[in-house]
């Protein structure tokens, strides 16, 4: 087979990339990919909660499927969970100047 016509090497076969403004003004299962990548989780959980690294999912108890070849795949659906529970359990914090004693 002629070289242009190859398959691509390994390490240019990459996930999709997950643009933020695609995804539904609420967290939607039925909207919303089943199987992510951890930069794919990444974007969903900036759109809908805040900021959370790659690195930080690895570390998550979360199940995922390792494909060969292919980066881990994590299901969305345990992944929302997971992050609901987080921002519902985060404590609340008053914010402003305290008032001097008179």
């Amino acid at each position: 087979m002629p070289p242009d016509l190859a398959a691509p090497p390994r390490t240019l076969r990459r996930q999709i990339p997950l643009n933020p403004d695609t995804l539904p003004p609420e967290p939607d299962l039925s909207r919303l990919p089943r199987l992510a990548t951890r930069e794919q989780l990444s974007v969903i959980h900036q759109r809908y909660f805040g900021p959370l690294s790659p690195r930080t999912i690895e570390a998550l108890p979360l199940p995922y499927r390792r494909p060969p070849g292919s980066p881990a795949l994590y299901e969305v659906g345990p992944f929302l969970d997971w992050a609901r529970q987080r921002l519902e359990t985060a404590p609340v914090l008053m914010g402003g100047r305290r008032r001097k004693a008179a």
